[in-house]
């Protein structure tokens, strides 16, 4: 409406009658987005001309975000072999997750899924934690997050976790002590003296000129006795014939002088021939036994005292091998022998008794033998669900980590490093990797599948 002041004559001089010509900012929008529509439908159309030229295997992968695992790259042609459902894309952006699109009986028709502890509170599924098409070439090593999940605040069917093992997040600053050293210094429960000091003293000049019997065996290391497995994971168990034999032999002694040549000889070959050591359940019954009969072969072969016997001293008998006949004489001298030898190798303090804790009293042992404690060593100080590999620290000298060993003295020292060992490299300073995964197994492995599975090549094998 027009003011008193105005004159509708002046009109058009303060009226603009072309501003409708100025851009405003919705339309300048308004124009930009048509042109960005017409943009894209033109390169939709071109790709929808293009794309179906070069190929179906290259059609495939424009869509895939990067190349399956390396275990699974049979499949990475055959999308069907795991998506075995079409059209899942609306549901996976409904949910907003995309690990709807493989079903977990996809993945257990190859693979078992073992469980993982029997108090967890919920089993994820299988695409959840492994995630495929991420170039990477190990499936199994899953990132912290997946852990950490529920070990930050860990929680069971019966409760909260114990605290020593409920707050998780980083094996830098917020794991627990490995389980040997919760309670305090664990303590080797086995049946058996050992003195790693002394072993590992024995190396040196001098220590070869004050034994030497055992030059040729020294200087000993810790690699001298603890041998890798097939794997290089964990250490070999520790036995006499492979370890110890060299070093300490169970010598039968031989009381006596020879003046054949030929007999002297065979003396010295029975001095140097360690008695056998028992093996698993059995006892010191099988030294004496061994023995006799080495004994008696010895005074044989000799002619010792070999009178020979009276003819009704021994009757034969029926379907059995005659034996030759021996005299009392010979019987005599060979347990005379025997009586000695088992004085030297269950008496003496070089004898078993070096290694091994007897159960029986000396006065007191049954048939004249000792009983020995079972040994009971340790075949693994950590549990099935915790990984590591020696051949992965082959630049590290043994005693670098295990530095207790050198003065260790007592069979129930324990020299498993604690955690503060492994983070000097295990750690974001350290480089090393660090991650759940490296020493830990999720999965069971006493409960996964074991050889003969349902499959044949076929069934794995894409028809191109």
């Amino acid at each position: 409406m027009l003011s008193s002041q105005q004159d509708p004559k002046d009109l058009p001089h303060w009226l603009r009658l072309d501003y409708y010509r100025d851009p405003r900012p919705l339309g300048r929008w308004q124009r930009r987005t048509a042109r960005v529509a017409w943009v894209a439908g033109a390169v939709l159309c071109a790709a929808l001309l293009v794309l179906p030229s070069i190929g179906p295997r290259r059609l495939r992968s424009v869509y895939q975000s990067a190349p399956v695992s390396t275990a699974h790259a049979a499949f990475n042609d055959d999308c069907g072999r795991c998506h075995t459902e079409a059209g899942q894309t609306a549901g996976r952006l409904w949910h907003g997750d995309d690990f709807r699109s493989v079903k977990d009986a996809v993945c257990v028709s190859c693979h078992d899924r073992p469980p993982h502890q029997a108090g967890q509170t919920h089993t994820p599924a299988c695409a959840t934690c492994h995630d495929e098409h991420q170039g990477r070439t190990d499936l199994a090593r899953v990132a912290d997050g997946h852990c950490t999940t529920c070990h930050a605040d860990l929680k069971t069917n019966e409760g909260p976790a114990a605290p020593e093992r409920r707050h998780v997040s980083a094996f830098a600053d917020k794991h627990p002590e490995c389980r040997l050293w919760r309670g305090g210094p664990p303590e080797d429960k086995a049946q058996l003296r050992f003195n790693h000091k002394v072993h590992l003293l024995l190396n040196g000049e001098d220590k070869k000129r004050a034994l030497p019997a055992l030059a040729r065996w020294l200087p000993l290391e810790c690699v001298s006795c603890h041998k890798p497995d097939a794997a290089g994971r964990a250490m070999q168990p520790i036995s006499y014939p492979a370890h110890c034999q060299n070093c300490h032999p169970l010598a039968a002694p031989l009381q006596g002088e020879w003046a054949d040549p030929a007999v002297s000889q065979a003396a010295e070959r029975f001095r140097t021939t360690p008695a056998p050591h028992p093996g698993h359940d059995q006892t010191s019954a099988v030294v004496r036994d061994a023995l006799r009969g080495r004994y008696l072969d010895f005074s044989r072969a000799a002619g010792v005292l070999n009178a020979p016997a009276a003819e009704d001293a021994a009757r034969d008998i029926p379907g059995a091998r005659r034996g030759e006949p021996m005299s009392e004489q010979t019987l005599g001298w060979a347990n005379r022998q025997l009586r000695e030898a088992e004085r030297v190798l269950f008496d003496h303090g070089g004898g078993c008794a070096l290694c091994h804790v007897e159960r029986s009293r000396p006065e007191q042992r049954p048939n004249g033998l000792p009983e020995y404690e079972p040994t009971r060593l340790p075949a693994r100080w950590f549990d099935d669900f915790s990984r590591f590999s020696h051949r992965s620290h082959p630049m590290l000298g043994c005693v670098a980590c295990h530095a207790d060993a050198p003065e260790s003295e007592r069979t129930a020292d324990v020299l498993i490093p604690k955690l503060d060992t492994c983070r000097n490299c295990h750690s974001p300073q350290g480089g090393a990797r660090h991650d759940c995964a490296a020493c830990h197994l999720y999965h069971d492995p006493k409960k996964g599948r074991g050889l003969n599975g349902l499959l044949k090549i076929d069934d794995l094998h894409h028809q191109r």
